[in-house]
Order: C-alpha cells, then sequence, then structure tokens
C-alpha cells in the first residue's frame, strides 16, 4: 500500500482529495475514498520479498557500522567508557587565562580524562591540524553554471548524506562556498548538529558544500576511519568542548584544529574501512530493491500485473 499511495497514481487521488485554505490536507473521509490498487497475491509477495530484502540490508548496514565504531574504541580503549558529567569541581583562574574561556562546561573533568585516554594510546596521538588537511578556501561558483550543493539538512543521523540541491550558482545561498571531493569528510561546526558528519561518494565530487561544515582529507587516516573516529563519543566530546559563541553557539578554527586524533594502527583503519564501505554498499542495495518494487507497482498500475512480473523477472 505503501507504495501504491506514493506512486504516480496515488498521488493523484491524494492530491484531488486535497482541501483548506491556510493548511491544505486530507481528511479522514476523504482518505477513504482514495482507490485502491489490489493486485493478485503472487504479485503482492514478491513486492513484499523485495520490502524484506531492502529492511534487511538496512539492518545489515546499521550493524556494520556499529562494528566499525565498536573496533575504534575498541582500539582505543573506550569501548566501556561512559563520561561523567560532575556538578561541582574545582579549576585554578590560571586555567581559565590560558584557556581563555570562564564558562563551566569547558573544564567538565570528563573532557580531561578523554584527552588522558587519547594521550595514552599505544600508537600515539596528535592534533586534528599536524594529521588532517582543512580545505577551508572560499569557491565563488559562476553565475550561469549548475552546481550541487549539501547544507546541514542533507545530513541523516547516521552520518549519510540523503540529498541535495541542484542550483545555478547566481541562485546558491551566499554560504554555498566551499568546493568538495570524493572522499573528503565533512563535519559540521555547529552546536545542536555536531553529528552531522558524512563521507563524499563520486556522485557528489566537485559539489559545493555549506561554510557551516568543516572539509577535511588526511594522508595518514583513511576517510572511513575520519568519519568513524568524529562520530564516536572521543570526537564528539572534544568537538563540544570547543563550541563558543552566544548568538551562533559553534566550534571555530583553532579551537577544531586542537582536537586530539589517534594514530590508528593501519590494519585497524583498513578493517574500519571495509566495514563502511560495505555499509554503503549494503544501503544502496537497500535503496535499489525499494526502487524496484515502487517501479513494478507503477507498472502494474499503468499497463498491466503480467508486465510488471516480466520487469521483476528480468531485474532479479
Amino acid at each position: 500500500s505503501d507504495f501504491y499511495l506514493n506512486s504516480p497514481t496515488g498521488q493523484i487521488f491524494s492530491l484531488r482529495g486535497k482541501r483548506g485554505a491556510i493548511q491544505e490536507g486530507l481528511n479522514l473521509s476523504d482518505l477513504k475514498d482514495i482507490k485502491v490498487f489490489i493486485p493478485s497475491v503472487d504479485f503482492q509477495n514478491k513486492i513484499e520479498s523485495l520490502v524484506r530484502q531492502s529492511f534487511n540490508l538496512v539492518n545489515h548496514s546499521k550493524s556494520l557500522y556499529l562494528q566499525a565504531e565498536q573496533l575504534l574504541l575498541s582500539e582505543l580503549g573506550l569501548e566501556d567508557w561512559k563520561p561523567q558529567h560532575k556538578l561541582s569541581f574545582v579549576k585554578n583562574f590560571s586555567d581559565t587565562v590560558e584557556a581563555e574561556r570562564i564558562d563551566s562546561e569547558y573544564f567538565q573533568p570528563k573532557y580531561e580524562e578523554l584527552l588522558r585516554k587519547i594521550k595514552e594510546y599505544k600508537n600515539g596521538f596528535n592534533t586534528l591540524k599536524k594529521i588532517v588537511m582543512l580545505k577551508d578556501k572560499n569557491f565563488n561558483p559562476e553565475n550561469k553554471e549548475i552546481y550541487k550543493y549539501i547544507e546541514l539538512t542533507n545530513i541523516s543521523d547516521n552520518g549519510e548524506i540523503i540529498g541535495y540541491t541542484e542550483s545555478l550558482g547566481q541562485d546558491l545561498p551566499t554560504r554555498a562556498r566551499r568546493k568538495v571531493q570524493s572522499d573528503d569528510v565533512i563535519v559540521s561546526s555547529i552546536e545542536g548538529s555536531l553529528e552531522s558528519v558524512a563521507l563524499i561518494n563520486d556522485k557528489l565530487d566537485n559539489a559545493l558544500c555549506s561554510t557551516g561544515f568543516y572539509i577535511n582529507r588526511s594522508k595518514e587516516i583513511n576517510s572511513e576511519t575520519l568519519l568513524c573516529f568524529v562520530r564516536t563519543i572521543a570526537g564528539q566530546l572534544q568537538l563540544k568542548k570547543g563550541c563558543s559563541g552566544t548568538i551562533l553557539t559553534a566550534i571555530n578554527k583553532p579551537e577544531y584544529e586542537d582536537i586530539l586524533i589517534p594514530k590508528i594502527r593501519p590494519k585497524i583503519q583498513e578493517q574500519i574501512k571495509e566495514k563502511i564501505n560495505e555499509m554503503y554498499k549494503s544501503k544502496q542495495e537497500s535503496k535499489n530493491f525499494l526502487e524496484k518494487a515502487k517501479r513494478a507497482v507503477e507498472i502494474a498500475i499503468e499497463e498491466n500485473e503480467d508486465t510488471a512480473m516480466k520487469y521483476l523477472s528480468t531485474n532479479d
């Protein structure tokens, strides 16, 4: 039924029943009047099988990401670490002068404990500035050229780029001033969306992104491992610690460059890369199954069920 309602025919019936002045919508009585396409049991079973395969692949992709994250946290000795927010603690005035910060959150002991654990990593560590190249040079788009544009709302909770807009350069917002390449890792600088971290794929090579992102690339740590690290508690706490500001709270460049990055062993990096790549592959296969099911329903409605079944059999 979901595929039918999302098909062109289902949308026509839905739009036909919309009513209202200020806020248009469907009443329950109108919803009951939508004509429903009822296919054969065999066809329904085939569509159900595709949808189940899609959901299984989604769950598999989530499992792969969790495996990659746990592998990284275990390597750092942080798999069982839980940060403790303390209501009271003591800091020297000299510490506030050195850090040029007076907000109590910045000096929470949990941050010091995390940094200590990273510094204890057996393969060493360094600041982000020494390990990662930041691409922060502004790009001025050509007025009459079409660009793909990624903004914060295009990043899902699980770190996937779920969309983008295509616009002429003259129609892009002024914040669309950073060009990205395949394999770049983009990291949100805005508090409240620090988990908006994603890996640029081939499809978005040479796209533009918002200046609200930091664009990262490294020769010492592969992009998949960097993506995973920044999204773990080890990366997220450091981003949160560095945030400052009043109207728009964000982590500025000096604070971002001071983030500690562990020099993850190449063997572990390669294992993480394999799991993350397999995760993206599973997500794409899941989308393919859903698109196939949706197209089959459309063919069954627009032409006939036999043609739809032939489409499914020739695209197995």
